[in-house]
């Protein structure tokens, strides 16, 4: 851990941007061991604290405004400001602390990656970021898979959620960078590596089961079917043959995705059995 601290502050040091497009990259692997602890604080807890003070720093040292490097945007600072007098107010002070990093993280994760990406070579470090986060992602979904908590084995025993990473987090981080692999491949024209990414990406939102990143990938996916029907011939053939390997992965696992939406139908049905729709949520 401290061997990686310093790898990564040398790096920062000779490139910001890098350095930190990469820090974001490689947090689909923190979550499949999110809750391991070091020294009190768990990996997730620990990867918050240090992208908040990276991404300060990258704000402060990289700021457009050369007279006053201080000068950030207001409104995201002065949210997070707030939002910090609210929550420390909360009676368990880690607690707080560790609702609030989460929050600023991903906030200043915008904030850094909108200011890297106002040239074109910015623009190329965020995508490449991207894919890199999507093949991180697919390897952590495999090491939960290896350890029976994605998917089929983690619905039939629901207990493995406390012990460790929802799948939820994983499948739904999948369906958002979706658009960065699909674009490259049947846009941009980078089509080999960002196709075998978005492959993937598919694969552990399919095999994740869960409902909303069904939906979700569902969604981003034919928004972008849409998009290469109106553009040149290879990107309609390179989009049918998404649509068509989709399809089949679909069709292969159908059973199982019928049974995680059958209970749906309880929406409309009256009394005590409403309540066993959305896997019993509703009944809470």
């Amino acid at each position: 851990m401290c061997a990686a601290a310093l790898i990564y502050l040398a790096l920062f040091v000779w490139q910001p941007a890098a350095a930190l497009l990469t820090y974001i990259a490689l947090r689909p692997l923190v979550d499949a061991f999110v809750f391991q602890g070091f020294h009190g604080f768990t990996l997730g807890e620990l990867w918050g604290f240090g992208m908040v003070v990276s991404a300060c720093l990258f704000l402060v040292l990289e700021s457009g405004d050369k007279v006053q490097r201080m000068r950030l945007s207001v409104v995201p600072v002065a949210f997070l400001f707030f939002l910090a007098v609210l929550t420390v107010t909360r009676p368990q002070l880690m607690t707080a602390i560790s609702g609030w990093t989460k929050v600023a993280s991903w906030i200043l994760v915008m904030l850094a990656c909108e200011r890297i990406s106002r040239d074109r070579r910015g623009q190329l470090m965020c995508w490449w970021a991207g894919i890199g986060m999507g093949a991180t992602l697919v390897m952590a979904v495999g090491i939960m898979i290896r350890q029976h908590r994605y998917g089929s084995a983690f619905y039939a025993d629901l207990s493995l959620g406390v012990a460790g990473q929802l799948p939820h987090v994983l499948s739904v981080g999948a369906v958002l960078l979706l658009p960065f692999a699909l674009a490259g491949g049947l846009l941009v024209g980078r089509r080999v590596l960002p196709l075998a990414i978005a492959a993937g990406l598919m694969a552990a939102t399919i095999l994740s089961y869960v409902r909303t990143a069904l939906i979700g990938g569902l969604i981003v996916l034919g928004a972008l079917l849409a998009t290469t029907a109106r553009g040149g011939g290879k990107a309609r053939v390179l989009g049918l043959a998404v649509a068509v390997g989709v399809g089949l992965a679909v069709y292969e696992v159908r059973d199982r995705i019928a049974q995680r939406f059958s209970d749906l139908t309880l929406l409309s049905a009256s009394g005590a059995a409403q309540g066993g729709a959305g896997s019993g949520r509703m009944a809470r």
